[in-house]
């Protein structure tokens, strides 16, 4: 009995004495934690041959699908390309493609995205252009908004690109009767989408408007007789839809517009006529529920273009070709004081619900710069003789939301 006591106390003395020493010990320091700016390249493809028009707040570098390097330069930056062409630069940069002179449209590049929707009034005479830039797999549905509700079709679900690869789709088969909505979804990857013209029927293109309760289509230039807007509900509930003019003398609402509701996954197309006067204006577009909404100019010389929803913001920044004029359209209810920075820099007044004109450099390549007190938004103009090109302003650089701070932790394994 006494040695079972004598040992239980020894083996608290024991275990006291190593408690003791463990305290003793200094713990090793631990690591600090590393905070590490991710990056904020961007890319924009860049779909069709022609001369690029690039502005960003730093270099350009491009590549074609295939992975070879092209042409590289500073901004603002123009180059030649012949084919379906990736751009990069740190930060968002505003670009886009002018095309030949024999059927000269603007066609702006995008940055590859899972959805979006193509706006068509004649899918007879298109044929979809889907590229994947990536290095990774895509997969593509589509879905067929027509005047008459959706449009089923066999062969639009389940389309696969490989990287770096690209796919023409013929609407024409799958939708002969217009004018449709094809809503993009990418189920797999991203993609880059385009209508294009079928072979042999000149140049038509356009690219995908983002679903939106609201949007401001800027650019319609002065002079346009019968602008047509096209709206897509790719939603399963019929919305209202109202649509307002900005035109020179302020915010107006254009009889053909008034009073029209889109059922769901349908699409409508409005002739505006004469409803805008001929006036520089833009179309802000709201309803209650999210549509897609293009403007297609199809009575100027020179092939139709296709116009969709502007950045809107109070720094603005494009570059495009010579001879027209900048657009300048105010969304909002106050008006807005804006500094232009190009060749001179000079100061207007956009008043509320309203659109300036401002006449560019008529000899070269035009890149401004807009500062203003309030969003704005706008598009460089340029009229030719074989067609009419026109450049949105975009958002370039960087802001506090573009990236995010990641920490580093050395004690994760």
């Amino acid at each position: 009995m006494i040695r079972r006591v004598a040992l239980t106390v020894l083996a608290f003395v024991v275990l006291a004495g190593l408690a003791a020493g463990v305290s003793l010990i200094a713990p090793e320091r631990r690591p600090a934690s590393a905070a590490v700016e991710l990056p904020r390249t961007s890319s924009v493809t860049c779909g069709v041959a022609g001369e690029v028009f690039a502005v960003a707040d730093s270099a350009f570098t491009s590549r074609a699908l295939t992975g070879e390097a092209g042409p590289k330069g500073t901004s603002p930056f123009g180059a030649p390309i012949d084919g379906p062409t990736v751009l990069t630069t740190d930060g968002r940069a505003a670009a886009g493609v002018l095309t030949p002179d024999d059927a000269r449209t603007f066609l702006p590049c995008a940055a590859p995205s899972s959805s979006g929707v193509l706006l068509v009034p004649d899918p007879a005479e298109r044929e979809l252009l889907l590229i994947n830039p990536d290095a990774g797999e895509a997969i593509v549905d589509l879905t067929l908004l027509g005047p008459n509700g959706e449009v089923t079709a066999v062969g639009a679900r389940g389309i696969a690109l490989g990287p770096g690869a690209s796919r023409r789709v013929a609407l024409s088969v799958l939708a002969p009767e217009g004018p449709v909505g094809v809503a993009v979804e990418a189920s797999v990857g991203r993609v880059s989408a385009l209508a294009v013209a079928l072979e042999g029927r000149g140049t038509r293109l356009a690219v995908p408007a983002a679903p939106a309760v609201e949007a401001v289509i800027a650019g319609i230039p002065g002079g346009v007789s019968s602008p047509k807007l096209l709206i897509s509900n790719p939603g399963v509930d019929r919305v209202t839809v109202t649509v307002a003019a900005l035109g020179e003398t302020g915010s107006y609402e254009p009889a053909s517009a008034a009073g029209h509701t889109v059922a769901p996954l349908s699409t409508i197309e409005l002739d505006l006529a004469d409803d805008l006067g001929g006036e520089p204006s833009a179309l802000r577009i709201t309803a209650d529920g999210e549509v897609a909404a293009a403007v297609v100019l199809d009575t100027l010389e020179g092939p139709p273009t296709t116009l969709t929803g502007g950045a809107e913001s109070t720094e603005l920044a494009g570059y495009g070709p010579p001879g027209g004029e900048l657009q300048l359209s105010n969304p909002g209810a106050a008006d807005v004081t804006a500094r232009l920075i190009g060749a001179t820099v000079r100061d207007v007044t956009v008043p509320a619900g309203a659109t300036v004109g401002v006449k560019v450099a008529q000899t070269d390549r035009a890149a401004v710069a807009v500062e203003a007190s309030g969003p704005l938004v706008g598009a460089l103009v340029s009229p030719g003789e074989k067609g009419i090109a026109v450049a949105p302003l975009g958002i370039i650089g960087t802001t506090e939301n573009d990236g995010a701070l990641s920490v580093v932790d050395p004690n994760l394994r």
